[in-house]
Formats: C-alpha cells, structure tokens, sequence
C-alpha cells in the first residue's frame, strides 16, 4: 500500500475523511474516491471515457510520481503501464479498444524512449493486434497540431510502428521461404502455393496476422495514413501515402558494386517494389488463410467455421449461413438459408457452420465479451443465428470455467501443504451469485446503445456467472428494482440457455433501485431457511451503483426488527449513537443484525460508464471493487474469496460491533490485477528502460514480477 505523504493529525483525519463523504444521485451514501490515485483510475478508465479524460488521469498518475518516496516510484510507474495492458488486453484484460490507445498516447507524452522500446519489441501483437499500430497512427494524424508538430513529436514512434511492422512481416516471408524450398516465396507462383497448402499431411508455418494488416496500394487506408519524410534539400516535408513510405524503409540505391546510399526524398518508389509488395501480400494472405480472401474468390469450400476468429464469426454469421441480412428464413428455407438458396457451396457452408454449434468446443470466443453473445441470442430473429449465439456462450463458458482452474491452483499452492481447510477453500472458490440491477436507470443509453447498455451489460454477465459459478450455486441468480427476485436458471435439470436466462432476468424490470429491498429479501431468506454463515454466496452485484436512498433508521437504535419485519423504536428515549457510513457499511450491518458475524463478500461491479462515487475506500476488508465489461475480472473475485478472514466494524443498534469478513480490499484486488502472466513482455522491457523513473524498476522494486519476465 502506498504511503500517505501528507503529515496529519486526528483533526486533519476525520476532516479529510469528511470530505469524500457523497451522496449518491438517488439520496444513497456513498465515497467520493477510495482515497489512491491509482486505484481510481483502474475503476475510472472506462470504455467511454472521453480522451480529454484519460489524458487528465494519466497526466495525474505521471505527476504523482514525484510526490512518493522512492521506495514506492518504482512500483507506481511500472503499475501506469500495467494499468494500460489490463486495460487494453484482448484475452486477459478488459478488452478496450480505443481507450488502450488514448491510454498509450498518454504513455507517449511522458516516456517516448520506453513506447517505442515498446513498439519495437512489438507489444502489440502481445496484448492487442497488429492493427492498433495503424488506428494509433490515424490518431496522431487526427490531432489538432500542424504538419511539422506533428512530424516532429511522432515521427520516432511511426517509424517505429514502420520497423516492427516490416520486421515481422520479413520474418514471415522468410518462414514462409523454408515452407516451400528450395523455391523461393517471391518467385513461387500463386497457384503452386495453394497446392502446397492444401496438400496432404502439409506442414504449415507458424505466422502472425502481419499480412493481413499490411495495407493495399488501392485501399483507402493507403492515403489517409500518410507520413512525410525530410527533404534535405528544400528543408520541407514530403507527404507519401502509406504503401510508399513503408517500402521506402528497405530501398537502397546502388551507387557502385557493394556501395548503396538511401533512396531520395524526391524519387518515386519504383513500380517494381509496389508489385511486389502486392504480391507477397497476396501470399501471406493464402498461407494464413484469411477467410475474407477467400469469401471474395467463392473458395467457400476452403472455409473451416471451427478456425474462424470469433470477432470474424460475429461480425459475418448472417455470411456464414447464407442468410438476407434483414429477413430471416421461413420454415421452408431454414435448410438451405434464404441468401443464395441456389448456390450449393453457400448451402454447404451454412450446413458446416451449423453442424460446428452442435459441438461449442470447436469455437473460438476468446475475444468476444458475454454480454454482447447474451443480448444477441434474445435479439436474434434468425432460428440458425439464435443457436449460434448460444453456442458461443456455452464454448465462452467452458472456456472460463478452464481458465479459473489456474487461479485456483495458484491459491492452493500458496498455503502450506500440511493446511487442508485452507487448500479445500481455495479450491472450492467459485461460490458467486450474481445480482442484476434492472432498474430503470440501467435501460439509459448512459454507458452505451444496445447491447451495451447498463442494464445489458449487468443481466448478460450475472447469466454468465450463473454458468461459471461452482456447484451447488451453479444455476442462481437475483435481479433487483423496487422488487428483488431470485432466479433459478435451469431447466430439468440442465442449464438454461443464454436466451433463456437473459429473457428471465428480464421478466421484471422497474424503476427504483432498492438495494436495501434486496438484502432484507436474501437475509429473510437465510434466517427462515437457517442458512449457516459458511453456505453464504459471494454477492457479485452489477449495477450502475446509484442506490436509492436508504432508510434513516437502520442501524441506529431505530432498527428494523427482521422477526415482526417492523421498525422497533426505542423505549428509553436515548439518544442514538450513529455515525456516518457508506450504503455498504449499513448493509453488514444489517447483515450482523441479523445475527450473522461473518458477512458476506460483496463484490460492486460498476457497469454505468458515467457513473462515479465507490461504495468503499481502499483499506476496507471484505468488499472488491470492479469496472468493465469483460469476464476476465471474475477471476479476481476468486482470489477474494479465497483469502483468509479478518474483522471489520460495523454498526448494530447503534452500537459499534465487530465481525468476520474476507481478508481483501479493493486496493488488494487491484494489486492481484498487475500480478497476472500478460505482463510479461511489458515488464521485461520496463525493466531495460533507463527513462526517468522507470531506471528505479527491478525485480525487488515491482511486486508481482511475474516469472514469464524472467525469461
């Protein structure tokens, strides 16, 4: 935890801790900040946050620096560009596109040296997409600088992206030089190329996605991603479309056997060096197989649905199956799709397509976000598109339910061997129920349009955790609005379908978001059942966090008397001793009224992007704090749970009390966020770079130095 630089008192105390009091926009307390720069921004950064504030909060990060003592700069740098990776990582991370590359900018303006270090260890094809090079590079020519600001500022990082991206692509020719020797790539016609492809028991080689990246001469992307280079002669700028100054990077001229000089600012790139780069391309494009190819050829033979990426499957199912874009088939055409109902190698690729949702497992989902598939398979009006919607939740299920294996192993093999209570918890994590708010704030387009509203975003992933969660939670749910509901999403036995569940959760949507409502609901349900504190589910609530106010006398000696279900008012006429607290802290200590000591994990997942306030500072026990959109962040929720118990104080009539609660805090779920295995490649570079703070970085210096570093 990183130290309070400013010198305080008791007085100095209470009156900062004053002012993050806040009121929610619904008359519910709340905290203006957890009261750690860093912390605010890992919830803060959100998918639609504008780029004036992403700017302003890494800037502010940056500034903090020199604040801290230098036992602890070390750590806050390297976590900047942690932040930035978990933020922007396709698999691991939150999965955000354009704010990982607002976020990389901002990166740029401080440590220009280490992103392009960065760049040129080609981080991009490690925890993005080689395309982020070329939408960074429209970015910059967006700015509101001039032509020479511009050059002047960025020309290092675009030839940077330049070198990278011409590098790996060298290295991929000449991977695929060794597939077909003794011929050479560029000598190879097309035609022998896809022979050597299709052949039999062929060999592949391993590639990158480069080639699909590169960008075509007639494309339009070839003129607005223009760069300049210097004319020595004339002291101007020479604008050259994209294709043009890519290839000018390997032009040599040769002056004399065994003597080349570079290619003048003034000489046109030859005719022979855009032929080639065409046709390579080309080349690239049939080994890695880029079904976009083949789609515009008509090879919908050579189509295999199970190795398509998920984004690609997504964005062109209605392709895929042969189906009008806007008109589902009729009964009569749902075997031949209503397309090109005619055309046999559209029928059979549809028929293939459909035949892979029989077994989900051959899907690839690793990118595609839960919600986003949940809201599709209610929406979807197309018979064949709707199976592929639940498919691809059930293989997105599977593949966490993998995944949070590691977690759990990880946990076990920390404690001792001889502790087999302690290993037992840890393997048995997974006991989450989800709570939906479908309030009618969460039907706002505040966050994002449909799929990706609040409300969609918060159904979709408590559907998802009734999915993933361990047995015998597996299959539960609740939403709340002015009414809480509990929700059993199974069928028979088996689970339901994400159309299913999503069309449940839906069934009762309101206006009021009575989060007390909702825990008096679950704590009348364990003391009429006698649910023991040890069956007690992990509370994972996704809402826009904009609780209605709760009632003024809870927790004092006014209290609610959860055996009559009556407000008991007290007898002896004094005075109440309450304190302010957080709409949390008045919850555990209902729970504690109640009679429970150990109180649940709650965990608040924020779902509206343009809601602010947290319902816990950085050091209280027994809360974890989230942002995002992506499943990855349930797996934090597992290490939460996994933690061994500790005390907090809560309130009970009045009366100060104390009770057991999981030894996390929302800075120690954050900590867990910067200690995961994507960090790799990002580290070793930080750990190279001598620029400014970052020449403090070491091993001993970064908490959580993820053994892949080391490599």
């Amino acid at each position: 935890m990183f130290s309070n630089a400013v010198p305080t008192n008791a007085f100095a105390a209470a009156a900062r801790s004053a002012a993050n009091h806040d009121v929610g926009g619904k008359g519910a307390n709340q905290y203006k900040s957890t009261q750690n720069l860093m912390l605010d921004a890992f919830l803060g950064l959100k998918r639609t946050s504008t780029p004036e504030f992403v700017k302003q909060t890494m800037d502010e990060l940056v500034r903090q620096i020199t604040h801290l003592p230098n036992t602890e700069r070390a750590l806050w740098v390297a976590d900047i560009f942690r932040l930035w990776v978990h933020k922007r990582h396709p698999r691991s991370g939150e999965k955000e596109k354009l704010l990982g590359r607002q976020m990389f900018l901002s990166l740029y303006d401080h440590f220009p040296e280490t992103c392009i270090a960065l760049v040129n260890a080609r981080i991009f094809a490690d925890v993005s997409y080689w395309k982020d090079c070329l939408l960074i590079w429209g970015m910059i020519l967006e700015m509101c600088l001039s032509n020479k600001d511009k050059f002047d500022k960025y020309d290092p990082l675009i030839q940077a992206f330049r070198e990278s991206m011409m590098g790996q692509r060298t290295e991929d020719l000449k991977a695929l030089d060794t597939f077909v020797s003794p011929n050479r790539i560029r000598d190879i016609p097309k035609a022998d190329l896809v022979t050597l492809l299709s052949a039999p028991g062929a060999k592949l080689p391993t590639l990158t996605w480069i080639g699909k990246y590169c960008v075509r001469e007639k494309s339009t992307e070839n003129k607005r991603l223009f760069w300049w280079i210097p004319d020595s002669e004339s002291g101007r700028l020479l604008q050259q479309s994209h294709v043009s100054f890519m290839l000018r990077a390997s032009l040599k001229r040769r002056t004399a056997p065994g003597q080349y000089e570079p290619w003048g600012a003034r000489e046109s790139v030859p005719y022979g060096a855009k032929e080639s780069w065409r046709k390579l391309n080309a080349k690239l494009d049939e080994a890695l197989g880029v079904p976009e190819v083949k789609a515009s050829l008509d090879r919908l033979d050579e189509i295999d649905p199970s190795k398509l990426q998920g984004e690609f499957t997504k964005r062109n199912i209605k392709f895929l199956l042969n189906e009008k874009v806007k008109q589902a088939p009729t009964d009569d055409e749902e075997l031949r799709g209503n397309r090109r109902p005619n055309d046999e190698s559209r029928v059979d690729l549809r028929k293939r397509t459909r035949e892979m949702f029989t077994d989900p497992s051959k899907m690839n989902v690793a990118t595609l976000l839960p919600h986003e598939i949940a809201y599709s398979a209610t929406t979807s009006r197309s018979r064949a598109k709707t199976d592929y919607h639940n498919a691809a939740f059930d293989k997105k299920v599977l593949d966490v339910q993998a995944e949070f294996e590691k977690p759990r192993l990880e946990m076990a093999a920390g404690v001792s061997p001889d502790d087999a209570m302690a290993i037992a918890r840890a393997m048995s994590t997974g006991r989450i129920m989800g709570v939906a708010d479908v309030s009618g704030s969460m039907e706002t387009t505040c966050g994002g349009e449909a799929p990706n509203r609040p409300i969609d975003i918060a159904t979709g992933l408590v559907a998802f955790i009734a999915r993933v969660a361990a047995p015998p939670y597996r299959g539960l749910a609740m939403s709340f609005t002015d009414v809480p509901t509990i929700f059993n999403l199974t069928v028979g036995g088996r689970p339901m379908t994400a159309t299913e569940s999503m069309k449940a959760l839906h069934s009762h949507v309101g206006y009021n978001t009575n989060y007390q409502k909702m825990h008096e609901a679950l704590i009348k349900l364990c003391l009429d059942n006698r649910v023991p504190e040890s069956e007690l589910p992990v509370l994972y609530i996704a809402s826009d966090m904009d609780f209605d106010q709760m009632d003024s006398t809870l927790n004092t000696q006014n209290t609610y008397n959860y055996s009559t279900r009556t407000y008991d008012s007290p007898s002896d006429g004094k005075t109440s001793k309450q304190r302010w607290e957080s709409t949390h802290q008045t919850i555990m200590g209902m729970w504690a009224k109640a009679g429970y000591r150990k109180i649940p994990l709650m965990v608040y997942h924020n779902i509206n992007t343009a809601q602010s306030g947290v319902q816990a500072t950085q050091d209280y026990k027994g809360v974890i704090l989230l942002t995002g959109r992506s499943e990855q962040v349930i797996k934090l929720v597992l290490y939460g749970e996994g933690a061994d118990e500790t005390e907090e104080e809560v309130v009970v009539d009045g009366e100060v009390t104390k009770v057991k609660v999981q030894n996390v805090t929302p800075y120690d779920t954050f900590r867990k966020a910067m200690e995961q295995d994507h960090f790799a490649l990002l580290e070793r570079v930080l750990l190279e770079s001598r620029e400014g703070p970052l020449r403090l970085v070491t091993p001993e210096t970064i908490g959580g130095f993820t053994a892949k570093s080391r490599v």
